[in-house]
């Protein structure tokens, strides 16, 4: 994309916050549909590290004035487990008040990122309570399916398709996909 002197614009960036590597491997599969669909984004993967909910939007908060003296993100944001939020109340409301302050829309992988990635295939409608039982769901559909896959691996069961089968399911996934352009907004 070139302008008339041929100057090519910053790409627009869109900070994802990330649990893991497996999220991270997610992220980079939505960066190559991007690409593959020829849309001028920057999606910055960021991991936020252990913790519930509440810790990993702090280091956030903690990370974002640094990644933003280079530019500005379009929009902001993060996959979290549901897993951990019920072991403190307190810490949930505290994370809804941190994740509105900081314009995070968190994208909440019920109950952990094996929940979301089920969601991607069709017919895949359980809504497991724990992760064991998230993993055992997910494996009926890819039962090659280990943690920490690589984007490639991810790649090669994860399409345009299989992200709008979740996006359909899972609103906030829905909304970061309008944003980057892979979900047309009256779609």
């Amino acid at each position: 994309m070139k302008t008339r002197r041929g100057h090519i614009p910053p790409r627009k960036r869109f900070f994802v916050g990330c649990e893991g590597e497996s999220e991270q491997s997610y992220v980079q599969v939505l960066q190559r549909l991007c690409d593959d669909a020829g849309l001028h984004v920057h999606l910055h993967a960021e991991l936020l590290g252990g913790g519930d909910a509440l810790k990993r939007l702090e280091t956030a908060e903690r990370k974002l004035p640094r990644l933003l003296q280079r530019s500005q993100f379009e929009a902001k944001f993060a996959l979290l487990d549901t897993d951990q939020l019920s072991l403190s109340v307190e810490n949930a409301s505290k994370a809804a008040a941190l994740e509105q302050k900081l314009g995070i829309t968190v994208i909440w992988q019920k109950p952990c990122h094996e929940g979301l990635l089920a969601k991607h295939f069709v017919g895949a409608n359980k809504q497991p309570l724990t992760a064991n039982d998230a993993m055992a769901h997910l494996h009926e559909f890819w039962p090659e399916y280990q943690k920490a896959m690589t984007a490639q691996k991810v790649a090669s069961r994860i399409d345009l398709a299989a992200a709008h089968q979740a996006a359909a399911q899972i609103k906030e996934l829905r909304n970061l996909l309008i944003c980057i352009g892979l979900i047309l907004p009256h779609a």
